[in-house]
């Protein structure tokens, strides 16, 4: 089950007319263009059902119901999507192998059940695009000059209002647990559990494999004062166990396809429109990032299916920016780049719609990205009037220069900078040397971050438990109050309590300190020597010895720091234990309530 499911799903769909599916069931009377018949989904007396040849659609307008062809079977038979698709086919005539759709059981036990699940929400959304109620979505993608052809394409689908998908899922089945794991729903601010996504065009998101991780939701409404639920352009899956924003690229499936001997490059842009739209400029191999930087694992997922990036971003500085960023990471793993010189303020979208022969001549004409940077710095640096100008020019050139590993390429720009600048290769040579005297590029879990000078005589901190972060954060604090009894006074208003039971008892005997002794800070070894019979000795001891030869400067802002990690500490830490007792329990009524509590400790967070 792939990116092809929802083509091929819709290829049985086209051969298979509703009217004869529904036949099979009910009575049906022509009136007019559309069929009619008595809704068995509700106490129906007068024919209220109306089925479409022309759209392959039902509608009952006494209750509401709706759907295609599928969802009709699994209503009126109480059959899953699976079932309804297959005895779709068995009345078409129509061969499962030859369309190498496999629907049975071992076919999902094979997936993740997510990716079932998303699959399943995906056939809806789509669906939801073709009825009245998407009608608006639909005008707006046609403003946009999306055809039904890049619709079909691109899977893209509508999320109607009043938690249809929901409805439909649990039909299916599913629970309520499942959905929202899933992130195919979620849990409001009063406590419902709601659609995810709703009054959105809906673009699904595919790994290499075309399994669908996700969905991002657009909103296409104008928002309002009174209405901030829609306010955001895009809403995105929330992170789940296959959806993560820093390892997806959108449209990897069809880019990864529609490579070639003779086209063997990805085109890297950076919104879901700039991908559409260079598709219609027979443009293909295009991926786009998802509103996040350029990952580790980004870079590890194009490695799989490419070595030539073209990098086509926004014509503004920002855009500009993000260019040479991204070309310095991808340079360093030894890729192949080039940075098409988007000399307009505009994205690769607004442009091909606006200017269609200036995209084309651009698309023709790309530059190593050192000669992307050359061009955008030097008009923002007069270095041929000012050192400390020339300076600067050189200093955001050095990452770009020190990802370079071929040293023909390296010559060569030394050269060329040397008719710029006027000094020798030599010098210009010892100048990038000189900014750092060893780069390394440092990937952290979520993003590269551009060739952070490596410190000398620094050790590299291991990594930590959340425990163990939990508890560093209060020893430091307890330490500060040691220095200062300003910080004291700090967590008296604040009426701040250690969490850790042995920092508790100190705080209180300092406490006690503090107020009978009218003293600026607490003597450590004066401490040490009241409590050296005290079992709680040896664990001062430890952080007195562990901080004492650090410079610390104190402030309230610092302070106000502390506080709001060790709190967001405590929080995550709880989180952890709800996420392990969902895992353990099988109880729908305590899953749902755990994950409340769950919503309202994150809602928490960061505040």
């Amino acid at each position: 089950m792939n990116q092809d499911f929802s083509q091929k799903i819709h290829k049985i769909q086209e051969q298979v007319n509703i009217v004869d599916i529904v036949g099979q069931y009910l009575k049906l009377t022509r009136k007019g263009n559309n069929f009619w018949a008595v809704c068995p989904f509700h106490q129906d007396s007068n024919p209220s059902l109306s089925v479409s040849q022309e759209k392959q659609i039902y509608k009952c307008f006494s209750c509401g119901e709706q759907g295609n062809l599928f969802i009709f079977l699994q209503k009126y038979k109480k059959v899953d999507f699976f079932t309804a698709v297959k005895e779709v086919a068995v009345f078409g005539k129509i061969d499962l192998e030859k369309l190498n759709l496999n629907l049975t059981d071992s076919t999902k036990t094979i997936l993740h059940p997510f990716k079932i699940l998303n699959n399943l929400a995906l056939n809806f959304y789509q669906y939801q695009m073709t009825t009245d109620q998407a009608q608006d979505a639909f005008n707006y993608l046609k403003s946009r000059k999306i055809t039904e052809k890049n619709i079909n394409d691109f899977c893209l689908g509508f999320a109607p209002n009043n938690n249809q998908l929901l409805e439909y899922l649990k039909m299916q089945g599913y629970q309520t647990t499942e959905i929202l794991l899933a992130g195919l729903a979620k849990i409001s601010a009063n406590d419902q559990v709601k659609d995810m996504f709703f009054n959105r065009i809906i673009f699904p998101i595919f790994d290499l494999d075309g399994e669908c991780l996700g969905f991002s939701g657009r909103n296409f409404v104008p928002s309002t004062k009174n209405d901030s639920s829609i306010s955001f352009k895009y809403v995105n899956t929330p992170e789940t166990e296959i959806f993560k924003k820093g390892r997806i690229l959108y449209n990897l499936y069809n880019a990864k396809n529609s490579l070639s001997i003779k086209n063997n490059g990805i085109y890297l842009v950076e919104g879901y429109m700039d991908v559409i739209s260079l598709s219609t400029q027979g443009i293909n191999n295009c991926v786009a990032l998802m509103g996040t930087n350029l990952t580790k694992d980004h870079i590890n997922t194009l490695k799989k299916i490419a070595n030539d990036i073209i990098i086509f971003l926004d014509g503004d500085i920002a855009g500009k920016t993000a260019a040479i960023k991204i070309a310095t990471n991808l340079l360093a793993q030894d890729f192949n780049v080039k940075v098409i010189d988007n000399q307009t303020n505009q994205d690769p979208d607004e442009l091909i719609k606006t200017n269609l022969s200036q995209f084309k001549t651009m698309i023709e004409t790309t530059l190593h990205p050192f000669d992307f940077a050359i061009n955008f710095f030097q008009t923002k640096y007069d270095f041929k009037q000012d050192s400390y100008q020339l300076k600067e020019f050189l200093q955001q050139l050095k990452d770009l220069f020190q990802a370079i590993k071929d040293p023909i390429t390296t010559k060569f720009y030394l050269e060329k900078l040397k008719v710029m600048t006027n000094l020798s290769e030599e010098d210009l040579f010892s100048v990038f040397k000189n900014f750092q005297s060893k780069t390394e590029q440092v990937m952290s879990s979520n993003n590269i971050k551009v060739y952070q000078p490596k410190r000398q005589n620094k050790k590299v901190l291991p990594t930590i438990s959340l425990e163990q972060k939990f508890l560093e954060l209060q020893k430091q604090l307890f330490f500060y109050i040691l220095l200062d009894y300003q910080v004291y006074l700090i967590l008296e208003k604040e009426k701040f309590i250690f969490p850790d039971k042995r920092l508790m008892n100190l705080h209180f005997l300092i406490t006690e300190k503090y107020h009978k002794e009218k003293i600026n800070c607490i003597d450590q070894q004066e401490l040490l020597d009241v409590l050296k019979d005290n079992e709680i000795f040896d664990f001062l001891n430890q952080i007195i010895n562990q901080y004492h030869n650090k410079d610390y400067q104190v402030s309230r802002s610092i302070v106000k720091d502390y506080l709001k990690n060790i709190e967001n500490c405590r929080i995550d830490l709880k989180i952890a234990d709800l996420t392990k007792q969902i895992a353990n329990t099988t109880n729908l009524a305590t899953q749902i309530e755990l994950l409340q509590q769950m919503s309202i400790l994150k809602n928490k967070l960061n505040k």
